[in-house]
């Protein structure tokens, strides 16, 4: 998985769940925390997300003024069906047996 493709994937799980952890991410993605902790560093400097120990927490308002503003395209987003994070996690269980 490409680093967009990765970083989309953590916003769809932000607009879902409100909230994300280092060490399920890295777990999810196959990839190391210092990468998943670099993404979320990445949305933090944009605003989209709070850094808290081990995660962090989507800032929903300024998601929404970067949205207003067109900032940032959310209609892929939107329009991506949630099954996709479920068949993700599938395929990873299937790789790994867990």
């Amino acid at each position: 998985m490409f680093k967009e493709e990765r970083r989309h994937a953590i916003i769809n799980l932000l607009i879902k769940d409100n909230s994300v952890s280092v060490s399920k991410l890295s777990d999810l993605y196959k990839v190391s925390q210092e990468t998943i902790r670099s993404d979320l560093r990445y949305f933090q400097k944009s605003g989209m997300l709070q850094r808290c120990y081990g995660g962090g927490i989507l800032n929903r308002d300024a998601l929404s003024k970067l949205i207003t503003e067109n900032k940032i395209d959310i209609s892929s987003t939107i329009a991506t069906p949630i099954h996709q994070d479920a068949k993700l996690r599938r395929e990873n269980t299937k790789k790994t047996g867990k």
